[in-house]
């Protein structure tokens, strides 16, 4: 575990190995998730990266049901 404090402007420093482990980099965008039990920062995700699964999945003769079920960790196939 690892703490940090949050300086007078709210801004905290994430510890060099914590950063390394990530992959970050200066510049790098997080997002903080609110949970159940607290709360989540990771990476963001990098829309570039991200149209490269474009049309990779086609949607359009499942149901909905199915859908969110692969999203959820179902057994989508790429």
């Amino acid at each position: 575990m690892w703490k940090t404090k949050v300086t007078s402007k709210g801004r905290i420093t994430i510890p060099q190995e914590i950063r390394c482990r990530m992959g970050l980099s200066p510049g790098d965008t997080l997002e903080i998730k609110e949970t159940d039990c607290g709360y989540v920062i990771g990476k963001a995700a990098d829309p570039e990266e991200l149209k490269k699964y474009i049309g990779c999945v086609d949607l359009q003769n499942m149901t909905s049901d199915a859908i969110v079920k692969d999203l959820r960790g179902g057994d989508l196939q790429w």
